[in-house]
C-alpha cells in the first residue's frame, strides 16, 4: 500500500509540475506577447510621418501621426479657401486634426509689411477669438484663433505663414476637440523645400 501510495503520489506530483510548466509558459507568452504591443504602440507614438506638399515646396514632420489625404473632402476645406487653393489637405482621425497648406501667390509687398497686415486683419476680424500673433522673424510668422462654425462649434486654427520671393504659404493645423499645444505639435517642423 505504501508502494501504490508513494507511486500515486510521483503521479500527482508530476501532473502538477506539469501544469506549473504549462501556466508558466501561457503566462510568459501572455507578458511576451503584452510586451510586444506596448513595443508597436512605443515605436507607433515615436514613428515620423512626413507631408509634402503637391508642388513640393513644403514638407512637414509630425511624429506618432496617422494623417492621410483628404483633398477631396469638402467637410474638410477651410472656409475662403478651394481645393484648387490648396497644395496639401490631410486629416487624422485619430487626433482629429486636419492639415493643410494653402499657396496664396505671390507677394505684393515687403515680407514686414505683409506680416504687420496679417495681424492687423487677425485682430480686427471679429468672426475670430482668442486671436495670437507671434513675433514675425525674417520669413515666418506663426499665428492662432478660434472661429464658430456654422453650428456654433468652436473651431480651433494654429498657422504658420511663409514668405519667399515667389509665394506665400499659409499652413495651418485645424481642429474641433484638439487644444492649442496639439495643433502647435503639427507645425513645430515645417520646411520650405527651395
Amino acid at each position: 500500500m505504501n508502494k501504490l501510495l508513494l507511486t500515486l503520489t510521483a503521479v500527482a506530483a508530476i501532473g502538477l509540475a506539469a501544469c506549473e510548466q504549462k501556466g508558466t509558459t501561457s503566462v510568459a507568452a501572455s507578458t511576451s506577447s503584452a510586451a510586444s504591443a506596448i513595443t508597436d504602440a512605443a515605436a507607433s507614438a515615436n514613428a515620423v510621418q512626413t507631408l509634402t506638399s503637391s508642388d513640393s515646396k513644403i514638407s512637414l514632420s509630425i511624429q506618432g501621426s496617422q494623417f492621410a489625404d483628404a483633398m477631396q473632402n469638402k467637410d474638410l476645406l477651410p472656409d475662403g479657401l478651394a481645393a484648387t487653393d490648396l497644395t496639401l489637405l490631410q486629416h487624422d482621425p485619430a487626433s482629429e486634426i486636419t492639415v493643410y497648406v494653402a499657396n496664396l501667390g505671390k507677394p505684393q509687398s515687403p515680407a514686414a509689411d505683409y506680416f504687420n497686415k496679417l495681424k492687423a486683419a487677425l485682430e480686427q476680424d471679429k468672426s475670430l477669438s482668442n486671436v495670437e500673433a507671434g513675433v514675425a522673424t525674417e520669413n515666418r510668422m506663426s499665428y492662432r484663433f478660434s472661429q464658430k462654425d456654422k453650428e456654433d462649434n468652436t473651431l480651433n486654427e494654429n498657422c504658420l505663414a511663409v514668405y519667399e520671393a515667389d509665394n506665400i504659404y499659409n499652413i495651418c493645423a485645424n481642429s474641433y476637440s484638439a487644444s492649442s499645444e496639439q495643433l502647435n505639435e503639427v507645425l513645430k517642423d515645417v520646411k520650405l523645400v527651395k
